[in-house]
């Protein structure tokens, strides 16, 4: 057996050594360009197969790197555009406060700065209207005019505890103000709150004049109430003849929605 094998090696060793030589001696080149005619297709599509499958690699590479960079973009245009949020808002409040200190400046100091912790949830809610952060320990009484940064009237102190008050606003129905026309004639009158979107002035007598865009300004009255601070204009007027008084509606000046400091005006 292992003489069978010997001769298989030694043979199979005489034929390669023949091989090769042939093969240098160009004895084979017919036979070699032959086989090399046959396996040209198939080397040829296995060199296509083979670039194929290297370009849809790098595609599907190329594909995946693009996902993550707009993976990271996405997040990096939501922080940033979280972060101009909150510089807008400090933005606002600092233009809302330095309105809040020239006006205070014009009132000689006799206002209260104070921010606004809690609003109205819905236009239906029947309690005060927003909740500050001053109270008794500040000096707050109810029945003080609270206004906002251009000075326009938001509405008045209803409720006093330490450290916190509640406020109605002027468009509350419980929410009433002595006020007058900034007008020749300084007609008279009551707000009250109706719906709590607009202002409605009564008990205008029939004798005084009032008219459409009139400025209507609270009269000071009120003890607790300083004259000449803006309410609102006159939209609407109902006047009948047979009527005593006339009523007319006020559409208010200030926009609780865009308050978040207000002042409290000291009498």
């Amino acid at each position: 057996m292992n003489s069978r094998k010997k001769n298989f090696y030694s043979w199979s060793f005489l034929l390669i050594i023949a091989l090769i030589g042939l093969h240098y001696i160009g004895l084979l080149a017919p036979i070699e360009n032959s086989i090399a005619f046959v396996l040209r297709p198939v080397s040829s599509g296995l060199h296509s197969l083979s670039t194929s499958i290297a370009r849809t690699y790098l595609n599907f590479s190329t594909k995946k790197n693009l996902i993550n960079e707009v993976d990271r973009l996405v997040i990096e245009y939501n922080l940033l555009k979280k972060e101009n949020q909150r510089l807008k808002l400090l933005e606002e409040e600092n233009s809302e406060l330095k309105s809040l200190l020239n006006y205070s400046k014009q009132k000689e100091g006799r206002a209260i700065f104070s921010n606004i912790i809690s609003k109205p949830r819905t236009l239906s809610y029947s309690g005060a209207g927003v909740i500050i952060d001053k109270g008794i320990k500040d000096g707050i009484i109810e029945g003080l005019a609270v206004v906002n940064s251009s000075g326009m009237l938001l509405g008045k102190i209803v409720k006093v505890s330490n450290n916190i008050s509640e406020v109605c606003l002027i468009t509350e129905k419980d929410c009433e103000f002595a006020v007058m026309g900034e007008n020749s004639h300084q007609t008279s009158g009551i707000t009250i709150g109706e719906l709590n979107l607009i202002t409605k002035m009564n008990y205008i007598p029939q004798t005084e004049t009032i008219n459409l865009m009139d400025t209507i300004i609270t009269s000071g009255l009120e003890s607790t109430v300083p004259p000449g601070i803006i309410v609102g204009r006159v939209i609407q007027i109902f006047q009948k003849s047979n009527d005593v008084w006339k009523s007319a509606i006020i559409e208010p000046s200030s926009d609780i929605n865009k308050a978040s400091i207000v002042s409290i005006i000291l009498p």
